[in-house]
């Protein structure tokens, strides 16, 4: 655990104002707190913190190895230039709008208006959002890496914290009028927060611990204004009463309330032990039954206590005498119980004045005095249940409080009556006293935060009583997105059936449309931006119009899920894929083929077309041509092309060809771009009017020549992608910002954004050649990035996070990419070790003559080479390899006959010895070739499994080991093996001479020489820093996604599927 009290502000766009006269303010939360004198020995003088100098370890610059708990401090030497990489980082992608809101936390949204600041502070995901709603501005407060769990607001309104759960977990506070972190606790609870608050006087926060596996759960008390990096207090939760919540008491820090769903607990520590009281809450003692418990507060002015229930009871606590309690102002006992909402749940307690303000799942806030009497009530909302509630706060020194209240002068001081229905009769009830409340902000679980006049319960203005909306946003996990081909508009959708069309220049939304009972899984702009199809996880497939999102057609091609949409580039086709595996086209044309019938979109039929997930769809156009074409490539590692031409409702869909693209790599993303410089040219390069693009579950990026007539595809180029988070699932090209000042034409692209399925996105400068200086990374979610898309211009680049119910936007400024601190070449030199030792091999190992260093390697020693260190390539991949070597001296590529299909070492050919590749050519292949994780005992265990090695014991027999080596794949000669066998033994051995069986662990050990104590060594991480951890969590995180794609079963074809 450690805290740290961040300094030297640095300016960055999400930065409301200068403080430059504020840097080393001293924290005074209280003017005149009691403890004020106390404060001055806690040394409460230090400065104000920077926005990201902990946030970029944990946020933003993934390329960063900044210790996560080291309290940052001014006088510290640091490497200049490493400060302008995180600033070049961030600035290449930084946070321009986020869209959307955490709806599910309780008490998460809070209304910090005070006279003319008009602003609210709500949760978006991991990053915490100040809105100015007048202004539709936003301060995003960056700094979390997981999902904010809880919020607290000071009452004075200066002070936000905000408390996340998981890896890396921490507690933040935040300045609200700067938009700045001022403190930071790291690691407070070992799984994260579970709730949390801050005192009156805002010296102290409560937590209470998220646990796991019966773990005893803690509350603790922070002074975070001193310099402890521990709790002022902590006490364990008494067994088996685990809380969910925990508030001060509105005027006494040293008193606290938490509840549980079936126990409410007392807290004070005025002594120098935190001490509780639990009162019993049997039925015996309420004297009826009551429902579990939701949320606790103290009543403001007194010493009452109220908890409310999912029956939607209010229980009202008070003071009572005990003997062996400490502090009798801790020991309550109920008083009484009283049914609020009806068969609803109580979510939110608040106070104001002298009322209790309660909202319930029933979507009703009710004003109650303090012997829970009906004052007012407001039930016009219609949002959903009431899941926030939070009053303006009067300025101070203003001794108007007509706006304060929410009344205008010419509206009369009146008393509101309304009518209530009995069984016989109607009892007119009128208030007894004049109602009278600040104006107030509400949440609730639709994703809406309403700003609600308080006067409108006076007025009855059912107009008013709805409330105004501030912020909107979706009430389920965000899928899909899509931007608008032509105009600044992005379309947002998910599986709460509601599609939101806005513009996002001017931060609001222009269209709407709901799909009842249907959950949308992906969204698509044809390339004139005239329809928008919208596809649901029932398989249900619609057509919208562009820009009205009326609905023109509906079809339901499948009953699987669709996953993904793609439009030809005439707007002429558009298919999609399923989660059964399917390939589906519509084209647009007469119906049923019949010049007699209208015009529309018709349906051709689907096809099963991979073994396992499809991970990419794209369409293209036909080399040299104009037609349209289309493929797929999925987990099976196959490309396949269809025939669109041939393609009809009739005849449905049908397959032109079939490429592997690759040995054991799965593909994980595909591109099909017109653009010629996407990856780096070689001086012999044919220039060719398309490529295809892949990223691989290796973390490689391989280049394909598009299949055309009789040429098939085959690998011409394979680089090194970014490592940050995962194996890359969606790549983007960037429309270039600027245009052709004579044709007003768009300029090449210069940059490729892409995401991984978690956390991750980032840019890569074009063209692609592995150089890891020429990428970037950042966190943009907490969690599953389930989509992104980029605008028209290539200004912003748009992200969902799935299940915290957002989408960011990013601006692109890609000029801060482009500056480099060290050249291409030394960028690859620094990833290996050994330098220029492979210059020896130029005369061969033998020769007696005074060797010449020419700095350069016989093209046929560079498969030994590249084995010699380390790098154990099959003949597929020394194909590719040498193949591009010769592109890249100059010679032509290995022929064109040699395809994509081609599986033994037929495919590896002998290059002619007066053919030498130099020094940095070589470097640069074998890095960008060369796997990024070393090979383990578990891999060889898991080869073996897959060889059949017996499941129990782990053993294999000779004869079938060594039979299969001979016979499938990349076949291996008899002499060939027990050469091998007499390398690795130094023995003249034959593999006829080895035991009859052996395990996974005999061979790696006892033959392939593995020691016993570096099974989880990374090859490619000698120096120990752990560079490759995220990319290690990443492969993780993607291998558990392979093996869940593998328990799904798809057995059960459709009657409409060709197999």
């Amino acid at each position: 655990m450690d805290v740290s009290i961040d300094s030297e502000l640095m300016e960055d766009d999400i930065i409301a104002s200068n403080i430059d006269e504020h840097d080393n303010q001293s924290i005074s939360p209280t003017e005149n707190s009691e403890e004020e004198d106390h404060q001055d020995e806690r040394k409460s003088d230090y400065k104000l913190g920077n926005e990201f100098e902990h946030d970029e370890s944990y946020n933003d610059d993934l390329r960063s190895d900044d210790d996560r708990e080291t309290s940052f401090d001014n006088n510290n030497n640091k490497n200049s230039e490493n400060l302008e990489d995180m600033m070049n980082v961030q600035n290449t992608l930084s946070l321009n709008w986020v869209f959307g809101i955490n709806k599910d936390i309780i008490n998460g949204v809070h209304n910090l208006t005070c006279g003319p600041r008009k602003e609210v502070f709500y949760v978006a995901g991991h990053i915490g959002v100040i809105y100015k709603y007048n202004a539709r501005e936003q301060i995003l407060l960056q700094g979390h890496v997981n999902p904010i769990t809880c919020v607290a607001v000071s009452e004075d309104k200066r002070w936000i914290v905000t408390a996340d759960s998981g890896r890396d977990n921490m507690i933040i506070v935040w300045d609200s009028l700067k938009g700045i972190p001022v403190k930071t606790i790291f690691a407070p609870h070992e799984h994260g927060t579970q709730s949390i608050d801050i005192s009156n006087d805002s010296l102290y926060i409560s937590t209470l611990s998220i646990t796991k596996d019966d773990e005893e759960q803690v509350l603790s008390i922070w002074e975070w204004t001193s310099e402890r990096t521990t709790p002022l207090h902590s006490k364990k939760i008494p067994e088996n009463n685990n809380q969910i919540l925990v508030r001060f008491h509105p005027t006494d820090s040293k008193l606290l309330v938490s509840n549980g769903t079936k126990r409410v607990i007392f807290w004070g520590w005025r002594s120098q032990e935190l001490i509780y009281h639990a009162p019993p809450v049997s039925s015996k003692d309420f004297r009826q039954p009551v429902g579990d418990f939701t949320y606790s507060a103290f009543i403001t002015g007194t010493t009452l206590a109220a908890t409310g229930t999912k029956d939607g009871e209010l229980v009202l606590w008070q003071e009572s005498t005990a003997e062996n309690i400490e502090s009798q102002d801790l020991c309550k006992m109920a008083l009484k119980v009283v049914k609020i909402h009806q068969n609803a749940a109580i979510n939110i307690i608040t106070n104001i004045n002298d009322y209790i303000v309660t909202g319930g799942d029933d979507g009703f806030v009710k004003f109650l005095d303090h012997k829970l009497r009906l004052e007012a009530w407001f039930e016009e909302f219609n949002e959903g249940p009431i899941m926030s509630i939070s009053f303006d706060r009067a300025e101070e020194g203003n001794d108007d409080s007509s706006s304060y209240y929410g009344y205008n002068e010419s509206i009369p001081s009146t008393k509101r009556t309304t009518t209530q229905s009995s069984n016989n009769s109607s009892t007119k009830i009128q208030a007894l006293e004049e109602f009278k409340s600040p104006n107030f902000i509400v949440n609730t679980s639709a994703a809406v935060v309403l700003k609600v006049n308080s006067s409108a319960f006076i007025e009855y203005d059912s107009e008013k009583l709805r409330g105004e909306l501030i912020v909107q946003g979706q009430e389920g996990p965000i899928q899909c997105l899509a931007s608008h081909p032509r105009k600044q508009l992005v379309a947002i959708s998910g599986l709460s059936g509601h599609l939101h069309l806005w513009d996002y220049v001017n931060k609001r939304v222009v269209q709407l449309s709901r799909f009842k009972n249907l959950f949308v899984s992906c969204i698509a702009y044809d390339p004139k931006g005239e329809y928008l199809v919208v596809s649901c996880t029932n398989g249900v497939v619609k057509v919208l119009d562009g820009n009205k999102l009326e609905e023109i057609q509906n079809f339901r091609p499948s009953r699987a899920c669709i996953l993904d949409l793609r439009f030809s580039h005439d707007s002429l086709c558009f298919a999609f894929t399923d989660s059964d595996n399917c390939v589906g086209i519509f084209r647009w044309g007469h119906r049923d083929d019949d010049e007699r019938k209208p015009v529309e979109w018709v349906y051709l039929g689907r096809y099963r077309s991979h073994k396992k997930p499809i991970t990419g769809l794209e369409f293209g156009i036909v080399p040299y041509g104009d037609v349209a074409q289309l493929m797929s490539v999925g987990e099976d590692k196959l490309l396949i092309e269809y025939n669109l031409q041939d393609s009809n409702v009739t005849e449905g869909i049908k397959i032109k060809s079939v490429h592997r693209i690759s040995q054991t790599a799965i593909p994980t993303a595909f591109l099909w771009t017109r653009y010629d410089h996407l990856v780096q040219q070689y001086p012999n390069d044919t220039k060719e009017p398309d490529s295809l693009i892949f990223a691989n579950s290796q973390y490689k990026i391989t280049c394909f020549l598009t299949p055309y007539a009789k040429r098939d595809t085959r690998c011409v180029r394979t680089v090194l992608s970014p490592t940050f988070g995962g194996p890359l699932n969606r790549m983007i090209v960037v429309p270039n910002q600027q245009h052709d000042s004579d044709n007003n034409n768009a300029q090449q692209p210069k940059y490729l954004a892409y995401s991984t399925h978690e956390k991750v996105v980032g840019l890569i400068q074009l063209p692609l050649d592995g150089n890891q200086n020429k990428t970037m990374g950042l966190i943009a979610h907490s969690g599953e990035i389930s989509d992104m898309c980029v605008s028209h211009d290539g200004k912003y680049l748009f992200t969902a996070g799935s299940d915290d119910f957002t989408v960011n936007q990013w601006a692109i400024r890609g000029e801060f990419l482009n500056s480099q601190k060290v050249s291409s070449q030394e960028a690859y030199v620094s990833l290996i070790e050994g330098g220029e030792h492979g210059k020896v091999r130029s005369q061969g190992e033998m020769t007696t003559n005074e060797r010449k260093i020419t700095g350069q390697v016989p093209l046929p020693q560079v498969p030994d080479l590249i084995r010699a260190l380390g790098f154990y390539a099959t003949e597929w991949e020394i194909h590719n390899l040498i193949s591009e070597l010769r592109m890249m001296m100059g010679y032509p590529g290995l022929g064109e006959h040699h395809g994509s299909n081609m599986t033994n070492k037929q495919a590896s050919i002998l290059e002619p010895a007066e053919i030498y590749v130099d020094f940095d050519s070589f470097i640069k292949v074998y890095v960008n070739h060369r796997p990024v994780f070393g090979i383990k005992k578990k891999d060889i265990q898991d080869a073996f499994v897959t060889l059949g090695a017996d499941p129990l014991t782990g053993t294999i027999q000779n004869s079938h080991f060594f039979k299969l080596l001979m016979t499938q794949a990349e076949k291996m000669e008899e002499s060939e093996i027990d050469g091998c066998l007499s390398i690795l033994l130094d023995a003249d051995v034959s593999h006829r001479t080895l035991d009859t069986q052996f395990t996974a662990l005999e061979f790696a050990e006892g033959l392939l020489g593995f020691k016993k104590d570096d099974e989880e060594e990374d090859v490619y991480d000698e120096d120990g820093d752990g560079e490759n951890e995220l990319a290690r969590y990443g492969q993780q995180q993607f291998e558990e996604d392979q093996v869940d794609h593998e328990s799904q079963s798809h057995s059960s074809y459709d009657d409409d599927v060709e197999p």
